[in-house]
């Protein structure tokens, strides 16, 4: 089943980043500066947190000169196949559900490199080809991802990331287009027992869709983790994702 998964997600992939117009680009950058900026102090920089596994959002970091959102993996000099993983970094981009780029090269996670003839895309439809599979959370339900994320270090300490950016109350989430659904109730139930000050759930629709179910039904969920904890009530609101213009 995951070589179907993985297979299916690198088939449909976009053939490379020039599949997406440089105006498109930049206003995915434009609206990311609004939640992260290296230009801010560090403690106000905010951090960019996604389950996606495609390479899109690396696209549009790798495009930007104004959204200097760095991942946890580090150039080796004269290396030009992959870049390692160091976990002492402290990163700003982080694929909680890990991602088609990333895989384990002699013991070591990394990243791969644009290489000359050799777009990413096509990378990885050769290992595929080769039996060789990214580190992608690809199991089916909650607890099973969990467990899985447990077990390797980076996947943990992203997770452990999230955690944090949850656990400071001046911090505040912002949803777009994840619909919350119950295979994710590993990342999304913590929400309830942090300091955040509020959640700002996207739901294509708006509030009367499923997604915006969905976001009702945790608010109610973190409201009452809220109320058992004896901690003021988290501020949720939900608005429409059709109306958050990322790529227009």
């Amino acid at each position: 089943m995951k070589r179907a998964f993985v297979a299916a997600v690198a088939r449909v992939h976009p053939e490379s980043g020039l599949s997406i117009s440089v105006e498109q680009k930049a206003t995915c950058a434009k609206f990311l500066l609004q939640f992260h900026d290296a230009r801010r102090p560090i403690e106000h920089r905010g951090k960019i947190f996604t389950t996606n596994y495609d390479l899109l959002l690396l696209w549009v970091v790798a495009s930007s000169r104004a959204l200097k959102c760095y991942d946890d993996f580090v150039a080796e000099p004269g290396n030009r196949d992959y870049r390692p993983w160091d976990p002492d970094k402290v990163p700003d981009l982080i694929f909680l559900h890990g991602a088609l780029h990333m895989y384990r090269h002699e013991g070591r996670l990394m990243v791969l490199r644009y290489k000359e003839g050799a777009r990413l895309v096509d990378q990885i439809r050769e290992r595929l080809s080769r039996d060789e599979f990214p580190l992608m959370v690809a199991e089916g339900n909650s607890q099973r991802k969990s467990s899985r994320m447990r077990d390797n270090p980076y996947l943990s300490k992203s997770r452990a990331a999230f955690r944090g950016a949850l656990n400071d109350a001046s911090s505040v989430l912002l949803t777009v287009g994840h619909c919350l659904g119950e295979v994710d109730r590993h990342l999304l139930e913590v929400i309830g027992s942090r300091k955040l000050a509020a959640v700002y759930v996207g739901a294509f629709g708006g509030l009367q869709s499923g997604d915006g179910g969905r976001a009702m039904a945790w608010a109610g969920e973190w409201s009452s983790q809220r109320a058992r904890a004896g901690r003021p009530q988290l501020n949720v609101a939900v608005y429409d994702s059709r109306t958050c213009l990322v790529w227009r």
